[in-house]
């Protein structure tokens, strides 16, 4: 896969993005994993983080994608190899971790997992860490079916599935919740 701005091109590894293809122009870019030159690293990487969209090529699809605007912390890791080689990793932590680091709070989030029950169990994390509402583990699969909504995204490794989850305001999942509770759907 390679990543590319202004005919400037590195290879990844490792992308997280909206599908591309999904009716939208452009992809929404989550995290990306870059390696080469350091100078075109450092180039694409500039790029995605001052919010410019950069052209991605996977196999056959070719695809525009930029990362969230309304996040304001992007994070990288930089590390050197001999040869003038880099890798660097380029996320936005809120959309990965229990707890946003911008003021106005987004009721989303990525999740990362080797399969559907530890999906359930990290968006169940994330939700309980967000949300002032009592949730218990043992419920992650309702809440899984029932309060999230959930849209696999596009994940250019094999061996992981990755979802954007997102989930009502307090006030409405707090009414599903004492709803599930009255018919004894949660216990």
């Amino acid at each position: 896969m390679t990543i590319s701005f202004q005919g400037i091109e590195c290879f990844s590894d490792a992308i997280i993005a909206t599908h591309p293809f999904d009716g939208s122009i452009t992809s929404t870019l989550f995290l990306a994993s870059l390696f080469g030159t350091a100078a075109n690293v450092e180039a694409v990487s500039s790029a995605i983080i001052a919010g410019h969209a950069v052209d991605c090529a996977y196999e056959e699809m070719r695809f525009e994608a930029v990362r969230p605007f309304q996040m304001s912390v992007v994070r990288s890791v930089l590390k050197k190899f001999e040869a003038g080689v880099v890798h660097k990793l380029v996320y936005l932590p809120c959309w990965f971790g229990k707890k946003m680091d911008i003021e106005d709070e987004l009721n989303q989030a990525v999740i990362i997992a080797p399969d559907l029950n530890t999906a359930q169990r990290r968006a169940f994390n994330i939700v309980d860490a967000r949300t002032a509402i009592p949730l218990k583990p043992e419920w992650s699969s309702w809440l899984w079916e029932n309060a999230l909504h959930h849209e696999q995204l596009f994940n250019s490794s094999k061996n992981l599935d990755a979802y954007l989850i997102s989930w009502p305001d307090e006030e409405e999942l707090a009414e599903q919740v004492l709803e599930g509770v009255k018919y004894n759907i949660l216990i």
